[in-house]
């Protein structure tokens, strides 16, 4: 998708109002940088040298040993809103994609599963994977309200194969830098343009490796071909 399509589709009108959201100096559209691959639907954050963005994160107490939920709350108007965690192997699931708890549903989730058309566009998605976390946030209160939203499948999952980084690329990315034995820092933020809205613009991600070989700062726009989202109202229009 080009950039242009992206920004009409998420309602903002250009990269200045998107930094303003993301409280960043600068953002950049993966496409126009890539060398390899016309499908990178991404922004990559405060790009500087690295090709994935420098994360700023707080680096104080990054030398725990043991995984660690840092941050996982719910805003006033009980949106999930933020994820921090220091991610080791003990954070990792272990039980296999056949053996996990069917999910529950997120917070406005009956918005898109009224129209047969709408709900096939549509995942729930994780503010913190659940491969990633899943050992780290068992038996959380709350859990589900905290950590899932609703996502579009072209942005959690590569849907129909038009968007070869979405979520899960960069979720797997940092699992096998944790399965190599380098732990992480990990912050991620849904970004919602105004507070009422009902479905984020997006999931930002920020990540960091205890060696620092690996530098993750990215926005993943919650969009999808084919329809177009009221993100205040909830409500999906078939284009």
């Amino acid at each position: 998708m080009r950039k242009e399509e992206i920004f009409r589709l998420l309602g903002v009108s250009d990269e200045t109002e998107l930094e303003s959201l993301l409280d960043c100096k600068s953002v950049e559209y993966a496409d126009e940088i890539s060398e390899e691959n016309s499908e990178e639907n991404y922004f990559i954050i405060n790009r500087g040298t690295s090709k994935y963005g420098i994360p700023l994160l707080e680096r104080s107490g990054f030398e725990h040993k043991k995984h660690k939920l840092l941050e996982l709350p719910t805003d006033l108007n009980e949106r999930p809103y933020i994820c921090e965690a220091f991610l080791t192997r003990d954070s990792l699931d272990t039980l296999g994609s056949k053996k996990r708890k069917k999910l529950k549903d997120p917070i406005h989730w009956e918005c898109v599963t009224s129209d047969m058309f709408a709900k096939k566009y549509f995942h729930r998605g994780h503010i913190i994977g659940h491969s990633l976390a899943n050992e780290l946030v068992r038996g959380i209160k709350n859990k589900d309200k905290r950590i899932l939203f609703v996502q579009t499948a072209w942005s959690n999952m590569n849907s129909q194969g038009l968007n070869t980084k979405s979520q899960f690329y960069f979720e797997s990315k940092l699992e096998d830098t944790i399965r190599s034995g380098r732990n992480i820092l990990y912050k991620s933020e849904l970004i919602y343009k105004v507070p009422t809205d009902k479905i984020p613009l997006g999931i930002q991600i920020q990540a960091i490796s205890i060696d620092e070989e690996l530098s993750i700062n990215v926005f993943i726009p919650n969009v999808s071909p084919g329809i177009l989202i009221d993100y205040t109202e909830c409500k999906i229009t078939l284009e």
